[in-house]
């Protein structure tokens, strides 16, 4: 007969087998637990019980090492994901065991994170992954350990942002880099509205320059998605040369990040260089804080003061998948909310 009891929240089942030892599991819902218990007995009287294959314990350097090699390849976010794996593995804490890892633990670990500057964001995708392991080890590997990420708070994201990408910075980080594909991939993008991921896996086949579209198969939020292409857009597609391979650019994403990143550092030392010669004031703000992102920022800001389209318009254009995501990236500019003001009041 299985026995049930309750302590701490779970419910611990046993069930008595005739000369042995109990055969016992904990679970958090009764009735899984009575079902559990119920089947048990059952094998046991037909003779189909079987002891259960002991797990050996499994520390979280070790289990972060399988996660790589079979759940990571398996995401679309594998590559940078595999960096972040390499960033955790850093910690003291992945040398405990599974079974041993407290809540505590994690809100140590969070807090050191936060102590060496890590941004709220990063933090949070960190603790996801190891959160996502948790449960993993325990449905498809065999380890009964609870997940203690779930018992600590997580630091709120708040990276929203206000910064616009003006047409000069833009012509002078590409100038300073010279690079006439990454000029080509950033101008599509304050153009299209698009994200890198999207440009540079653009494939000629799925771009259709008479009717001003093209069509994304691989999105960020797994919806295919069809772009109409601006005016722009199109001059800048018309003009490039068509790659053997099909694709319409030669270029990795991080490859980009990494090229935009150096010049945007180069166009600020040369702009500090000249305001300098010229005896001119540096302006602290111009070329500092200017991501690759931006450009999507920009364009969808752009679009809503065209004043022509309406939320759900620049959200089919776009590609965001909900009005909330949309307003973090369009930040109209004040003097245009005032020219509407004054010809309106």
């Amino acid at each position: 007969m299985a026995n049930i009891t309750e302590k701490n929240g779970k419910f611990h089942v046993r069930v008595y087998r005739k000369g042995g030892s109990a055969v016992c599991k904990s679970f958090t819902v009764r009735k899984d637990a009575a079902a559990w218990g119920k089947q048990t007995e059952a094998d046991i009287q037909a003779g189909r019980w079987k002891p259960a294959e002991v797990v050996p314990s499994l520390t979280l350097r070790a289990a972060l090492a399988r996660y790589r090699l079979e759940i990571t390849p398996t995401k679309k976010s594998a590559v940078p994901e595999t960096s972040l794996i390499r960033s955790i593995n850093k910690a003291k804490l992945v040398a405990k065991e599974l079974g041993n890892i407290r809540g505590a633990d994690i809100a140590a670990l969070r807090d050191q994170w936060k102590a060496e500057g890590l941004a709220a964001a990063s933090v949070v995708r960190r603790l996801a992954i190891i959160s996502h392991l948790f449960e993993v080890a325990c449905k498809e590997w065999g380890h009964e350990v609870p997940n203690p990420v779930k018992l600590v708070s997580k630091p709120n994201i708040c990276n929203a942002r206000v910064r616009r990408m003006t047409t000069a910075e833009l012509d002078a980080v590409l100038a300073a880099s010279g690079s006439a594909e990454l000029s080509n991939v950033a101008r599509l993008a304050v153009a299209s509205a698009m994200r890198l991921s999207e440009i540079v896996g653009l494939q000629w086949a799925d771009v259709n320059l008479l009717g001003r579209t093209l069509t994304l198969h691989d999105t960020k939020n797994g919806r295919p998605r069809v772009v109409p292409l601006s005016p722009a857009a199109l001059d800048l597609l018309g003009k490039l040369p068509r790659r053997i391979d099909g694709a319409v650019f030669g270029i990795a994403g991080p490859s980009v990040s990494k090229a935009w990143r150096r010049a945007v550092k180069r166009a600020r030392v040369a702009y500090v260089a000249d305001c300098t010669a010229r005896g001119e004031a540096v302006d602290a703000g111009w070329l500092i804080d200017l991501h690759f992102h931006d450009a999507r920022h920009e364009a969808t800001s752009r679009l809503f003061e065209a004043g022509v389209f309406n939320t759900m318009e620049v959200a089919s254009i776009t590609g965001h998948k909900t009005l909330g995501m949309l307003a973090r990236y369009s930040h109209m500019q004040a003097s245009r909310l005032a020219d509407k003001l004054a010809t309106a009041m």
